[in-house]
């Protein structure tokens, strides 16, 4: 983790980044049967010779895959971005192909950019994409904190939950996994929590504590204003197809303008972090300071950066040699610091007349990353100004004479939908007083 050069604490929560974290698409595309020949014989040379897995396409390396998922028989991979196809003929409803983009592949990213690039690539390969759909979106919030949250920062004294929720099912996980009344005791800190169902639920988890255990995902400090933050708390919505409908997202062109109405109604109405406990009364509620500051996540543009991104340390790289030196010499059994000088004259030998060519080819790589990181910047401030540039169109209340209690009406308050008529009968109401969202 990042340590040197550290930045005061926070005296109260900030916002450090906000962002969708995960997105699945689900694309109907036409002249598959063009690409598919390809894929098919491309997977059964993966099959016979895994060495022979990549495959250049739009510019980039893709690994070829040598299975796909469920319906979907082939996939490529480029990162945390696959792109999955379907034997299936194209339909206007069904999805023949599925992009999957994680968190290196979108965080921080443009929606649009990313979708011009599974374009690009469905292009090549002689594939139309003619619509999209989003099947899976996760929304995320990074948190910084003056403290860690904790177990009492869930629970009051009396044990009584301090969250209100519309979602019938509660997961607590905590450091120890012990009951309630001990936790609160000890003072223990808060792991993770999941509330609500397959379809649509929040996580609220340590940022810090995943990222020790995952140190290959520290590259996500990098999206924060201030990469040097202590006690971070994530929040995490993941939203599928069926519950994304109630929201009206269909394809990818408009989803930008559609997020903030969305967090609007997850962190205000599905779902609160109070300071006391509401005994399950939204009017008796009060968000607590943390949770004031998750809701306004998407009300405001991500502060800017004000503190320098983390740098390559030479000092660093040069320790790390070392300790390579070091390692390589103990296989070697060599004791005798002649040999590891020896050792040393040895590479330098091998590789002495490569090296300029080594130290070019690192900084063109380094100066890469630096431009893909000013790319990423600018695709982010443009997503700010085309959400503040969103228009919102109110949808005329729709009643019913006879039974009135029963009239539906749908709503647009700062871009969020309220409730909406299903297809067949029902309601699938966001803020209706009986909305069932669990069903």
């Amino acid at each position: 983790m990042y340590v040197d050069n550290p930045q005061p604490e926070t005296e109260k929560p900030t916002t450090l980044w906000r962002g969708i974290d995960t997105i699945k698409i689900g694309i109907g595309g036409t002249n598959t049967n063009t690409a598919l020949p390809t894929l098919r014989e491309l997977q059964e040379q993966v099959r016979q010779s895994p060495a022979q897995y990549q495959y250049d396409l739009a510019g980039k390396v893709w690994a070829i895959l040598p299975y796909g998922r469920k319906k979907y028989r082939y996939g490529l991979q480029h990162g945390q971005l696959s792109l999955f196809f379907s034997e299936e003929e194209y339909s206007p409803e069904t999805p023949n192909i599925m992009a999957e983009a994680y968190p290196s592949a979108i965080a921080g990213r443009n929606v649009h950019e990313l979708q011009n690039d599974i374009n690009i690539a469905l292009a090549e390969l002689g594939v139309d994409p003619n619509w999209t759909k989003v099947s899976e979106l996760h929304l995320t919030t990074d948190t910084h904190a003056p403290d860690k949250l904790a177990i009492t920062d869930i629970y009051d004294t009396n044990h009584n939950p301090l969250w209100i929720s519309k979602a019938r099912k509660v997961q607590a996980i905590t450091d120890h996994q012990q009951d309630v009344e001990r936790l609160i005791t000890r003072g223990a800190t808060l792991q993770s929590l999941r509330y609500g169902g397959s379809l649509l639920h929040v996580r609220i988890y340590n940022k810090q504590e995943e990222l020790k255990i995952h140190p290959d995902k520290q590259w996500e400090m990098t999206l924060w204003n201030n990469p040097y933050a202590q006690h971070v708390t994530r929040v995490e919505f993941q939203i599928r197809r069926e519950k994304l409908k109630c929201f009206r997202v269909d394809g990818t062109q408009n989803l930008p303008g559609q997020i903030a109405g969305i967090w609007k109604y997850l962190t205000e109405e599905w779902f609160t972090l109070n300071e006391r406990n509401p005994n399950g009364k939204n009017r008796d509620a009060t968000p607590s300071k943390f949770w004031e500051t998750v809701q306004g996540a998407w009300k405001t543009a991500t502060p800017r950066k004000p503190y320098p991104k983390p740098q390559a340390n030479a000092a660093q790289r040069l320790s790390q040699a070392y300790g390579n030196l070091i390692s390589a010499a103990a296989i070697l059994d060599m004791h005798q610091e002649a040999q590891i000088t020896d050792l040393f004259n040895l590479w330098k030998q091998t590789h002495g007349q490569d090296w300029p060519e080594h130290v070019r080819q690192r900084q063109d790589k380094i100066q890469t990353l630096q431009g893909r990181i000013r790319i990423r910047d600018q695709a982010l401030e443009l997503e700010f100004e085309e959400h503040n540039r969103a228009p919102t169109t109110p949808i005329l209340e729709k009643t019913n004479e006879n039974k009135p209690e029963i009239s539906l009406f749908a709503h647009l308050e700062g871009g969020m939908l309220l409730t909406i008529p299903k297809a067949g009968g029902g309601v699938c109401a966001a803020a209706a007083a009986n909305a069932q969202w669990e069903r």
